[in-house]
């Protein structure tokens, strides 16, 4: 039995190598003889890696055997699926719940997040509380976002700031947005060149804007050419302007394109 769980690790590590490298036939594979000599981590994986492959079916399968298995993992990944993929919400909500019983993060965070949007906000916050005191950055952000609509703005900037140190990029452009709006201008830039290094395409582009409003143009152009490589059609048409100023007319051309790809349209006048 030693042995065999030995081989399994190995096997699993392949699977999860192969992975990695885009071979997810090699890596299915490696998960299913992991599974089969006893890995309790192979079933899950496998599920995850079916889902990424778009077959739902095979997907739920795996991962309904791992959370009948009571593995947190595959409670919280069949969570997910069932909610964003078969938009059963119910079910979702008692698989994250199983998750977050066996001590799962993104468990409690997510059924935080469904609590709070069926309107039982002591339930969420305390969900969510859970989640935050297990290290999901996700957690904080949206503790933040209840804050933040209650109207306690020094308290969701709080939070959105621990969120933000965490790596969470949408934290730091609320809390970008937040200071700015507050009138903390040196505050909101740095939160915005914060989401910006995590590759936040609207903290680029606030970037941009604070970029122009100093004079700065070819920060501006930098910025906006960031937020364009993340798909933004707002950042697309403003470089474009800037790179017609410039006189590259044919960046400009492209980078007009690509905003009319994206749907932005300019406004009049």
């Amino acid at each position: 039995m030693a042995d065999d769980a030995l081989a399994a690790d190995d096997i699993l590590k392949r699977g999860q190598m192969l992975a990695q490298q885009g071979d997810l036939d090699g890596a299915a594979a490696s998960y299913r003889r992991a599974d089969q000599l006893g890995h309790p981590g192979a079933a899950w994986r496998l599920g995850v890696l079916e889902a990424k492959r778009g077959d739902v079916a095979a997907a739920y399968r795996w991962l309904t055997l791992a959370d009948e298995r009571s593995d947190a993992e595959g409670s919280y990944n069949l969570g997910v699926l069932l909610e964003e993929s078969l938009h059963e919400e119910d079910s979702a909500m008692a698989a994250y719940g199983r998750a977050d019983d066996a001590g799962h993060a993104g468990g409690a965070t997510n059924l935080g997040v469904i609590l709070a949007r069926r309107g039982d906000r002591e339930s969420a916050i305390d969900a969510l509380h859970r989640g935050q005191a297990r290290g999901d950055v996700q957690a904080t952000f949206c503790l933040g976002v209840l804050r933040d609509k209650d109207g306690d703005l020094a308290g969701a900037a709080a939070l959105y700031r621990v969120a933000a140190e965490g790596g969470h990029a949408n934290a730091a452009f609320n809390l970008g947005q937040l200071l700015r709006d507050g009138g903390d201008i040196a505050g909101a830039r740095e939160a915005f060149a914060r989401g910006d290094e995590l590759g936040q395409a609207d903290c680029a582009f606030n970037l941009a804007v604070f970029c122009l409003e100093s004079n700065d143009t070819l920060g501006a152009e930098a910025a906006f050419a960031r937020a364009d490589e993340r798909g933004s059609g707002g950042a697309a048409h403003f470089l474009g302007m800037l790179l017609a100023d410039r006189g590259d007319l044919a960046g400009a051309q492209a980078a007009q394109r690509r905003a009319s790809e994206r749907g932005y349209v300019a406004a009049a006048g």
